[in-house]
């Protein structure tokens, strides 16, 4: 599929340069800003409401230190989630992360 001619964009959190090269390909590699504080504070609120299982229930919070850490410690990556799993997953019940 991808030694055939045309263009094509392909959104990833991995650089797939060496791929591109081994197979002769141009590629340009547009790398996008990482999140502000804000932005991954939002993000996060919202996959928390989405996986919520009671809308009349109260659920943990993640704070700006933790989101600020995460970005610190993960930047951009999906391994965020990850984390914040792991987090959520040995709280005994509702609290801020």
């Amino acid at each position: 599929m991808l030694g055939r001619p045309g263009s094509f964009a392909i959104v990833s959190h991995v650089n797939h340069g060496r791929e591109f090269k081994r197979i002769g390909l141009e590629y340009d590699l547009i790398k996008l800003p990482l999140y502000t504080v804000e932005q991954m504070a939002e993000l996060v609120k919202r996959r928390i409401e989405w996986v919520r299982r009671e809308p009349e229930k109260p659920v943990p919070t993640v704070t700006e230190n933790t989101i600020t850490g995460l970005l610190i410690k993960y930047g951009d990556d999906v391994a965020v989630n990850d984390h914040l799993y792991e987090l959520f997953e040995q709280l005994t019940g509702i609290h801020h992360v």
